[in-house]
C-alpha cells in the first residue's frame, strides 16, 4: 500500500492512449500539473485500462511489470518479512502437532486436507492451461503474431473481443457498478428470502 500511494506514471501525450476509456482520459488530464500531460496513480482500474487499450507495448510491459512486483524491491521489500511468515507458521504448525502449515491451515476448510487441495488445483490448472494455450494460439493467428508477450495479451484479447463479437467492455462495465449490483442483490434476498435489505450509509465523526 506504501508503495502503491507514492506510484505516479507521467506520459507527455495521447499518442499512445487515445483508444482509452473518455473517462479515464480526463482524470488522467487533470491530475497532471503540465498542460498536456497525462497522470496515472496506482489505481488498480486505471492501471488494467493502460494494459487493455494502450497502444504502445513499452507502456503495457511497464504497467505489467510495476503490477506484479509491488512491495518486492527498495525500501519497500517485503520479501524477507514473507519468508519469516512462513517460517513462523511452520514452526507454529509442528507445535501443533501438524506435518506442516499447509495441513493446519486446511484443517477446518472444505479441503480437509493438502492432497485434496493438491489434485483438485491440478486438475483446474490443467485444464486452465489448455484454455490459455488455444486462445494465445487464436490470438497470435488473427493478428499475424510470431510472439504474443505476456503484458500484450489483454490488449490483444479486447481487440479480438470488439472486432470478432462486438463486446465493448466500457458499455458492459454499467451493469456491475457498486449501487446497481447493490440494488440487484437486494430485489434477490427480497424475492428469495422475504428478507429487505437496506443499505445505509454512516459517516465517522
Amino acid at each position: 500500500m506504501d508503495e502503491q500511494s507514492e506510484f505516479s506514471y507521467y506520459l507527455p501525450d495521447d499518442s499512445s492512449i487515445q483508444d482509452l476509456p473518455k473517462s479515464l482520459l480526463d482524470q488522467a488530464k487533470n491530475a497532471a500539473w503540465e498542460k498536456w500531460w497525462y497522470l496515472f496513480d496506482a489505481t488498480p482500474n486505471w492501471l488494467i485500462d493502460l494494459i487493455r487499450y494502450s497502444t504502445d507495448p513499452k507502456v503495457r510491459k511497464y504497467i505489467c511489470d510495476t503490477r506484479e512486483s509491488w512491495a518486492s524491491k527498495w525500501k519497500y521489500d517485503n520479501r524477507e518479512n514473507v519468508l519469516l511468515l512462513l517460517k513462523l507458521n511452520q514452526e507454529k504448525a509442528q507445535l501443533m502437532w501438524y506435518k506442516n502449515a499447509w495441513e493446519m491451515f486446511l484443517v477446518d476448510t472444505m479441503a480437509q486436507n493438502p492432497q485434496v487441495a493438491k489434485e483438485f488445483i491440478l486438475k483446474i490448472s490443467k485444464k486452465a492451461k489448455e484454455k490459455a494455450k488455444f486462445e494465445s494460439e487464436r490470438l497470435k493467428k488473427y493478428f499475424w503474431l510470431d510472439i504474443l508477450d505476456y503484458y500484450d495479451l489483454s490488449y490483444y484479447s479486447r481487440k479480438y473481443k470488439e472486432e470478432n463479437y462486438q463486446i465493448n467492455d466500457e458499455e458492459i462495465k454499467q451493469y456491475f457498478e457498486f449501487d446497481y449490483v447493490l440494488s440487484w442483490m437486494f430485489d434477490f434476498v427480497k424475492d428469495f428470502f422475504g428478507v429487505i435489505m437496506k443499505f445505509v450509509c454512516t459517516k465517522n465523526k
